[in-house]
């Protein structure tokens, strides 16, 4: 095995292990409140693969975009961990830091920080 395949066995194993660690949080509430709203889950379905990624490619061509920089955003959009990225970096950019929140570097400050500090 060289290095290359190592490297892709790596991002599979973690995009893997990303959506098994999210699907174990899933509630049997969860499920039955899908299985019991069957339009509401083809729209979504619909939505997330198809919609989306017609969107990215519209917008890509729209604005001229590089087809490297087009690819990547289509990737983005059909991958199937996209919000989990998103969810978790939310205490990163909220108003009011959390308990158990990030502390903001040196140098910078939340807003609500810098509100307090100019009054």
């Amino acid at each position: 095995m060289n290095l290359q395949s190592l490297i892709g066995l790596g991002f599979t194993l973690s995009i893997f292990l990303g959506v098994l660690a999210v699907g174990m949080r899933v509630a049997s509430t969860d499920l039955r409140y899908l299985w019991d709203r069957p339009a509401r889950l083809a729209r979504s379905v619909l939505a997330m693969n198809v919609v989306a990624p017609i969107v990215v490619v519209l917008v890509c061509k729209m604005f001229s975009l590089h087809p490297a920089v087009t690819l990547a955003l289509v990737t983005l959009a059909v991958a199937p961990v996209g919000a989990l990225f998103s969810q978790a970096m939310l205490p990163l950019v909220s108003a009011e830091p959390r308990a158990g929140s990030m502390p903001a570097p040196a140098g910078f400050s939340r807003p609500a920080e810098r509100a307090r500090t100019l009054t």
